[in-house]
């Protein structure tokens, strides 16, 4: 099928070689054949290129991506790029002609890799394929001159990907893209390429050996530019992954300190006297007495030293019932079933809730038993609420660690969100 598209741009084009051919100075055989075939080499660039423009726009529209229109761009510009080109072969300067447009060709399909990451290799087969085959057809008797130009190609590939000067959009994150760059790359590859294979059948002696040196030579440059681009490639893939691991420990070692000092201040709390005196108390004789305002005090000094993300303080007895809180509503309530008192009881030990929705907001709980001081007999459980602005607050102060905008996602053992900057209205909905 390839063959008999090549034959069609051949035979369709033919009268129109023959016709402009008249129109140029007198030219040698070789010179002849460099203008045709760089007629042939129009004949099939400019469509494939339309089409590379016309889809890039077409996706433009939809996604609204704009280096998709900066990807369109550059193929009106290649397209573009060949009318210039005829008037230096108007000229009968056929080996200028040969080395501006395969330079031209291979800077501007360059500036591809500016655009879309992960397209590297299939950017390097492509342009290497264009510039064998616009070398071996436009400037066969200057080999080191589009060898060169090879080397210029992958040296400007491995600048732009080292040093990524500009936001680049992964083709992975859109499937055309991805189907269609890799697509077009084997077209252009395939098609340009059997014109070589077809010169090589028909040629003379010297062409073919031109043209087996020469393809011979750029393999190596090839190789050398695949080989370099995937390692590149995989290195900075490595070097993403590891910023994201170390961000990534950097936020939940902040939010992990940030639980385990507020545990370690519910234990001591929970062992400060005026609450041990109040609950030590037979329950008939604890309302309005001493030991109740010195405990309703303290509750009310603690939960000023953090405003902002204490919602309040309260203590519970042992079965559950919330005597004194500095939330005055919750009050009288009872908290038996749940998990973050029935937990404390059982362990012993100051504990941390999952995030708790409640008329206070979301947030999390903090408690731990209060004992006696002589025989260390549990008599209530220090409760302790934060808002979940405390945790949203260490995750603002983690932003940017792997880039402008980067946001850590905080997710529990089930994925579902705990803290979602960028998208709040989905707190506690699991992950998609």
């Amino acid at each position: 099928m390839m063959a008999n598209f090549s034959d069609t741009i051949r035979i369709s084009f033919n009268k129109f070689v023959k016709q402009n051919l008249a129109n140029y100075p007198t030219q040698t055989t070789v010179e002849e054949n460099i203008m045709q075939n760089y007629l042939y080499a129009v004949a099939t660039a400019v469509p494939l290129g339309t089409v590379s423009a016309a889809f890039y726009l077409a996706l433009f529209l939809i996604t609204g991506v704009p280096q998709i229109l900066a990807a369109m761009m550059v193929m009106l510009l290649i397209v573009g790029s060949f009318l210039p080109l005829t008037f230096l072969g108007r000229a009968g300067r056929f080996h200028l002609l040969g080395l501006i447009g395969t330079s031209y060709i291979a800077i501007l399909y360059s500036l591809l890799e500016l655009i879309f990451s992960n397209a590297t290799i299939y950017l390097v087969i492509g342009g290497f394929a264009l510039i064998i085959v616009f070398g071996a057809l436009l400037i066969p008797q200057r080999r080191l001159g589009w060898l060169a130009i090879g080397l210029l190609f992958a040296a400007l590939m491995t600048l732009i990907e080292y040093v990524e000067p500009l936001p680049r959009y992964n083709i992975q994150d859109s499937i055309p893209l991805s189907i269609f760059i890799p697509a077009m790359t084997a077209l252009v590859s395939v098609v340009l390429l059997l014109e070589v294979f077809r010169n090589l059948v028909v040629g003379n002696i010297q062409t073919r050996l031109l043209i087996i040196i020469s393809i011979a030579s750029a393999v190596p440059a090839l190789a050398v530019g695949i080989i370099a681009s995937t390692l590149s490639q995989r290195a900075l893939t490595q070097a993403a992954e590891q910023a994201l691991f170390s961000a990534a420990t950097q936020t939940a070692t902040a939010v992990d300190t940030f639980i385990t000092t507020n545990l370690n201040i519910t234990r001591n709390n929970a062992n400060l006297l005026p609450f041990i005196d109040y609950l030590s108390w037979p329950a008939a004789d604890r309302t309005n007495s001493v030991a109740e305002q010195q405990a309703r005090q303290l509750l009310y000094q603690l939960a000023r030293l953090d405003q902002t993300y204490i919602a309040s303080y309260a203590l519970l007895d042992v079965e559950g019932n919330v005597l004194l809180d500095t939330v005055t509503s919750n009050q009288g309530a009872n908290e038996a079933n749940r998990t973050y008192f029935q937990e404390a009881l059982a362990r012993g030990q100051e504990y941390v809730s999952d995030l708790q929705v409640d008329d206070s907001g979301v947030g999390l709980v903090f408690t731990a038993p209060i004992r006696t001081i002589t025989d260390e007999l549990v008599v209530g459980v220090l409760r302790i609420r934060y808002r979940i602005d405390a945790i949203e607050q260490i995750i603002k102060e983690n932003n940017d660690l792997v880039g402008e905008d980067s946001t850590p996602l905080l997710l529990d053992e089930y994925l579902i969100r705990l803290v979602d900057l960028r998208a709040p209205i989905l707190l506690l909905e699991p992950i998609a």
